[in-house]
């Protein structure tokens, strides 16, 4: 995951997420490399253990209503 924060406008006032993104990867074995599932998406042809890792991903990552929240 990666977060932006914002500083406060007032000294002692809490710091503000702005924006809030996840980067889905996937363990490959044979050979063994992390996948980008991202980019890989982006590919001419998309593996499809890539995309059920993808779909997998952002399953978990938005199921409690994340993407509702900006992620």
């Amino acid at each position: 995951a990666r977060f932006t924060f914002t500083a406060p406008r007032k000294a002692g006032a809490e710091w503000v997420v702005t924006s809030a993104e996840f980067i889905p990867h996937r363990m490959a074995n044979d050979p063994l490399r992390l996948v980008n599932l991202a980019r890989a998406a982006e590919a001419a042809a998309f593996d499809p253990e890539d995309a059920a890792a993808l779909a997998a991903v952002r399953k978990a990552v938005l199921g409690r209503g994340a993407d509702r929240d900006g992620l």
